[in-house]
């Protein structure tokens, strides 16, 4: 809600149809223009929001004794990005600053938001609880060790309508491996992300343009396993799964997902391993017992 760009809501420069950059998961459709404006309007208001905390935090005397963290839980409520373990829906960005850390600077080594709190236990100098999934990016960011992760894995479960899309993705930083036990040519994927302008415009273009349709199609309907090179194809539009030259990369990738999902007791083994196998899911559906009340429908 822009509230017309008015009082606390007006940003200094509004960002236009015209001033963004679309990203490779989408189309150079006008309403997708649109939309994407009035999403980085409202990163200039969160922006915004930010910066009154902050000020806060320094009125208030304790800037010097705080440790601030910033992060999103997801990507951009687009098609293909949030809501999904396509690339776009789990790359997220994480700053941190604490008195004292020296100058800022980036880092690319494969992290997920498991490592959050191991990080800021060790900031805090308290002990970790033992087993957690994650781990302290301290040594890293202090550069007195290296941190070394071969892969991320990633998930989607149930969502706020209540209905279950079960995705799993292992990537590194050049390849992901998708699974969608959902897919199974009957269950159509729906989800708030799809309820802008983006799908809608996306669907109209599907009309007039097949490689549009066929976009339509792999976000409605899904694919079982897909497997794609980050690098030629960031917009993950081109399924390598069935290109053998990539066969025994998926099989160490499919084999170290079965091995963090076993560890994790994750409920999709079965559907992933059926997946592998060529054999049909079981996606089980309650979405009464599981609907977040005022999601979407």
């Amino acid at each position: 809600v822009d509230h017309d760009h008015t009082g606390p809501y007006k940003v200094a420069r509004e960002v236009g149809p015209e001033d963004v950059v679309i990203p490779p998961h989408l189309d150079d459709l006008p309403e997708i223009r649109r939309e994407l404006s009035q999403y980085w309007n409202s990163a200039q208001r969160l922006d915004i929001a930010i910066g009154n905390i902050l000020r806060v935090l320094d009125e208030s005397g304790e800037r010097d004794n705080t440790v601030v963290m910033f992060c999103s839980d997801h990507g951009m409520p687009f098609p293909f990005a949030k809501a999904t373990c396509y690339e776009h829906g789990t790359r997220v960005p994480v700053l941190i600053s604490w008195p004292g850390m020296g100058a800022p600077r980036d880092f690319t080594e494969l992290t997920t938001h498991c490592d959050i709190l191991p990080t800021l236990l060790d900031l805090l100098g308290v002990r970790a609880p033992a087993n957690l999934d994650g781990q302290s990016w301290l040594p890293l960011i202090m550069g007195s060790a290296a941190f070394e992760r071969a892969f991320t894995v990633t998930y989607v479960n149930t969502l706020s309508s209540g209905v279950s899309y079960p995705m799993r993705a292992i990537q590194d930083h050049r390849y992901a491996l998708l699974f969608t036990p959902w897919s199974d040519g009957k269950l159509k994927y729906r989800s708030e992300s799809m309820m802008g302008l983006t799908f809608n415009a996306m669907v109209e273009g599907a009309k007039i343009d097949s490689k549009i349709a066929a976009r339509v199609e792999q976000c409605t309907v899904g694919i079982p396993m897909a497997f794609y090179d980050l690098e030629a194809d960031p917009g993950q539009r081109r399924n390598l799964a069935a290109d053998k030259r990539h066969a025994a990369r998926i099989e160490r990738m499919a084999d170290a997902l079965l091995k963090d999902m076993e560890r994790t007791g994750d409920p999709e083994l079965a559907n992933i391993k059926a997946i592998l196998k060529g054999e049909p899911t079981v996606v089980p559906q309650d979405p009464e017992r599981y609907r977040l009340r005022g999601g979407g429908d």
